[in-house]
């Protein structure tokens, strides 16, 4: 018999994060937020490791001009990337087939508009034990009338966060990492052959997504950090109506 867990929660999550430097507004001192996780690709016999770090500005009079993250070895070497005048991240093209590569220390800086700096420094450290492993996605459908995603996936570890990314974008241009909403599911369905069947309402009130495409798929996230997707599937959305269908 299948055990039923209900869906009791939805929300996305703006940063996946070790550690998160805040801003209080009424102190004007510049301290962005700066969060990431490592991406972990490939099949379990041919991993990559992918580090992906960003940098954002939550007050109007702080725009970022400048960012940099050097690692205090040479073999890592990440490009920041504008997203907008608040939000930088790093180019996700650089990866590794050793985790152990991406240990370190990592100095992180960021230049406003203005003048100001911010500077410090993380201590990453990963081992083989804090890899995900494939992700086996055996079904994945849209419910078009609900606005309802279902999907089926290998088991994960215990402790381990699951959702849906979505990344909304238009035809004409690629989806961009930095534009992703996280959707984190409390709860699934176990099935009796070790699978696990997660569902994502976005139907939900005040969610409306202003772009005509959106990537999704499912996520898997440990608490050491580290990524990993499931393979993407594209909605195609009505901008004024909200209707959504799914085309691959």
């Amino acid at each position: 018999m299948k055990k039923t867990l209900l869906l009791i929660s939805i929300s996305a999550i703006a940063a996946i994060a070790s550690f998160v430097s805040c801003i209080e507004e009424d102190e004007l001192t510049f301290a962005p937020n700066i969060a990431g996780y490592v991406i972990e690709s490939g099949s379990d016999s041919t991993r990559c490791y992918t580090p992906y770090f960003y940098m954002t500005s939550s007050v109007e009079d702080f725009k970022i001009s400048s960012t940099s993250i050097v690692h205090e070895s040479d073999q890592v070497n990440l490009t920041m990337v504008k997203f907008n005048d608040y939000a930088w991240y790093s180019d996700d093209n650089v990866s590794f087939t050793s985790i152990s590569s991406l240990n370190g220390t990592y100095d992180f800086m960021a230049r406003t508009t203005n003048g100001q700096t911010y500077s410090t420094s993380q201590l990453v450290s990963f081992e083989e034990s804090d890899t995900i492993g494939e992700i086996d996605c055996s079904a994945f459908e849209f419910d078009e009338e609900n606005k309802l995603v279902v999907a089926t996936i290998s088991a994960q570890k215990e402790g381990a966060t699951i959702g849906f990314a979505l990344t909304p974008y238009e035809p004409e241009s690629s989806p961009v990492r930095m534009s992703n909403c996280y959707f984190t599911l409390s709860n699934y369905t176990a099935n009796d052959d070790g699978t696990i069947t997660i569902k994502l309402p976005l139907s939900q009130s005040g969610l409306r997504i202003g772009n005509s495409r959106a990537r999704i798929c499912v996520y898997v996230l440990n608490s050491s950090g580290m990524y990993r997707e499931a393979e993407y599937h594209t909605l195609k959305i009505d901008v004024e109506t909200q209707a959504m269908e799914l085309i691959d």
